[in-house]
């Protein structure tokens, strides 16, 4: 029904039931003779004026989109809500959304929130309800969206009732039987739809036609709204079918087409991978004058063709440190391979053509060059020194000046010889500085424990080889590895390989190995952390240095290698292991001479400090004993240092005393060491 009003302002107060809010001030006006209008509640329009005369006023505080508004503020803080849909005089299907509003002034001056009254605007859900009916699924599915009080929103399929101005129910839909479909999702779903499921398949009841449900809540404030997705399970599965296909169909096309083009590929490779071969066959005997160039439609191609220069130009660096008769010795190795060579060549060359086609374009292109294109190659072999990782073996040979020239001459070419494969498979540079003392050195980009093993390793088999002669010499072997400056010196017609540091001059420690009848001395920093090695400490040396006189540091006997437990001769690696362990309770012995020691026992007393060093003292008495036979000069010297403080413990007030006594003894080289190293 429609009304107006007409005459002056009247202003009216109510007591609010909320704590709050004191009091709600609601103008009305002034009623003098308020005329109803009888109004058509579908269209809106006037059907006779002036009908009636009502006296009640309009109080919006008792109306019920004032009362849900409140509700909603109290129970959930919400200052605006949306309301249920309903039907507008002359309108569409509409929801209301209404805002509480305060008292401008009042919020302005203390920042309090008075309530006044509140804003309302209706919705219209046409927009909404033309866009629901547009969408279109997979196949015959559509989509429906109701609230959780099963009142229908919109869908894909016609929703509207039957009078066309009442709220449809969910169930009650009859387009697609999506009513009983619902209601039957609804009891598998324990009659609810606060709690939805991901996704549900349904065999309609009334139909038999399995159904695909996804279900999704849409929330926005107060307004919860559910919308479902259904699709029919025999369209899904037809689309998949169809989908998988097409990809089953491409996958096995590219296939082909790779399979193709990797063969025509590979044909066409195989040429330049031919002229390569010819290149390397001369590269094998340092032709290098006769290698050629060339270059192919391909960019990988050309980037090897690239490298085969630069290849070529480093080569020819190196022939500067090969002799003329390594260069003979090739050339007539390679003459006397030439015929048969070239027969080989007659009956392989049809094998090779079928083979190449198919391997030479995946051996090829699944490699990458690590070298830039158009690097110059001499680059590799320039002037100058570089610091490297550096491990160097110095031999003195006993024994060997005392013999005859005949001897001698005989007696070194043998050693020579047999450092030859040593030297080459270390990849190591020797330097003989006279028919007794030579001195070989390796270097790697680092200090590591790859170096560490290649040094020892090939120390270990220079003595073998010397002892192998039985000459009456022996090899005494110095070890040393450090940081050292290594590279070329000289000019572009001689070039001579150096290396620089201390490091060279600390490996001639082997002068020690005389005096103290070993065959291989290293120092500490040479052969910590060696898991490898069978070793013993031997003594400690105070260095003789241009700047200080108090260094000292511990030199070791490198007895042997260890074996592997795979090793086939597991007797020797039995007693091997034995005396490793031996030798291990041996260098326990050498720790009463550290700081580190004495700083784990700063607790210990003048009587248990002298224990200790009476077990120590036992300890090499039965090496010395047993292993060495009261012949060794470094367990005698240990045993003599240890025995002085048992036999003079009146002189020993404290364990400090002991410790000091302890960790300064030394023994003076006798030969000039280096200085500090780096």
């Amino acid at each position: 029904m429609g009304s107006t009003y007409s005459g002056s302002h009247l202003t009216k107060s109510f007591q609010s039931s909320v704590g709050w809010i004191t009091r709600i001030h609601i103008t009305l006006l002034d009623i003098q003779a308020p005329l109803r209008d009888i109004v058509n509640i579908t269209t809106g329009d006037i059907v006779k004026v002036n009908s009636t005369v009502d006296l009640t006023p309009y109080v919006p505080a008792k109306q019920d989109f004032f009362i849900y508004t409140l509700k909603n503020y109290y129970e959930k803080g919400l200052e605006g809500v949306y309301g249920e849909p309903y039907k507008v005089l002359g309108s569409t299907v509409a929801i209301y959304y209404s805002q509480l509003m305060y008292d401008p002034e009042i919020y302005k001056l203390n920042k309090t929130k008075s309530l006044v009254g509140l804003a309302k605007v209706n919705l219209s859900l046409e927009t909404i309800v033309n866009f629901l009916s547009k969408i279109e699924l997979l196949g015959r599915g559509y989509v429906l969206v109701a609230q959780d009080n099963f009142i229908v929103i919109g869908g894909s399929i016609d929703t509207i009732s039957g009078d066309g101005l009442n709220s449809t129910n969910i169930f009650d839909v009859k387009s697609r039987n999506a009513g009983s479909l619902m209601k039957q999702f609804y009891e598998l779903n324990n009659r609810t739809f606060s709690i939805l499921p991901s996704v549900m398949k349904i065999v309609g009841e009334s139909d038999g036609v399995s159904y695909i449900i996804t279900p999704y809540k849409y929330v926005l404030e107060n307004m919860q709204w559910n919308i479902f997705f259904v699709l029919y399970e025999s369209e899904v599965t037809e689309a998949l079918i169809l989908t998988t296909s097409i990809s089953i169909g491409v996958t096995v096309g590219i296939i082909v087409l790779g399979i193709v083009g990797s063969f025509v590929t590979g044909l066409v490779v195989s040429r330049p991978m031919k002229f390569l071969e010819k290149q390397f066959e001369r590269i094998k005997v340092l032709d290098l004058g006769s290698v050629s160039n060339n270059s192919s439609m391909f960019r990988e191609v050309n980037s090897i063709f690239n490298n085969l220069k630069n290849t070529v130009e480093w080569l020819a660096e190196i022939k500067t440190f090969i002799p003329q008769s390594v260069f003979e010795q090739i050339q007539n190795e390679h003459l006397e391979h030439v015929e048969n060579q070239q027969e080989l060549e007659k009956n392989a060359e049809i094998s090779r053509n079928s083979i190449s086609a198919s391997n030479a374009s995946r051996s090829h292109f699944s490699s990458k060059s690590t070298m830039k294109k158009g690097q110059h190659a001499s680059n590799l072999f320039k002037m100058g020194l570089s610091k490297k990782g550096c491990a160097v073996i110095h031999v003195k040979i006993d024994g060997l000046s005392s013999k005859s020239p005949d001897s001698i001459t005989t007696i070194f070419g043998d050693i020579v010889n047999l450092l030859g494969p040593i030297v080459k498979l270390s990849q190591g540079n020797l330097n003989v500085f006279s028919c007794d003392e030579f001195q070989l050195s390796l270097n790697s980009n680092s200090v590591d424990v790859r170096l560490q093993e290649k040094a020892f390793d090939a120390a270990l088999k220079i003595v073998k080889v010397i002892e192998s002669l039985q000459k009456k010499i022996t090899a005494r072997v110095g070890v040393s590895i450090g940081d050292g400056y290594v590279g070329n010196i000289g000019s572009s017609t001689a070039r001579y390989f150096s290396m620089v540091g201390s490091v060279s001059e600390q490996a001639k420690t082997s002068q020690l190995a005389s005096k103290f009848n070993v065959k291989i001395i290293t120092d500490d920093c040479s052969i910590s952390s060696s898991q490898k090695l069978v070793y013993r400490p031997l003594d400690r040396i105070q260095k003789v240095t241009e700047t200080s006189d108090d260094s000292i540091f511990t030199i070791y006997d490198v007895i042997a290698q260890k074996l592997d437990d795979q090793d086939d001769e597991w007797l020797y690696s039995l007693e091997n292991s034995k005396k490793n362990n031996k030798f291990q309770e041996y260098s326990k012995v050498f720790d009463l001479f550290t700081t580190q020691y004495w700083k784990a026992h700063e607790n210990l007393s003048q009587s248990d400090a002298v224990g200790y060093v009476g077990h120590a003292f036992q300890i090499l008495k039965q090496f010395s004993e047993q292993e060495f036979k009261n012949h060794d000069v470094s367990c005698d010297r240990i045993i003599s240092c240890l025995s002085f403080i048992l036999d003079n413990q009146q002189s020993f007030k404290s364990c400090e005393s002991i410790c000091k006594y302890l960790t300064s003894y030394s023994n003076v080289a006798s030969f000039e060491l280096v200085n500090k190293r780096d």
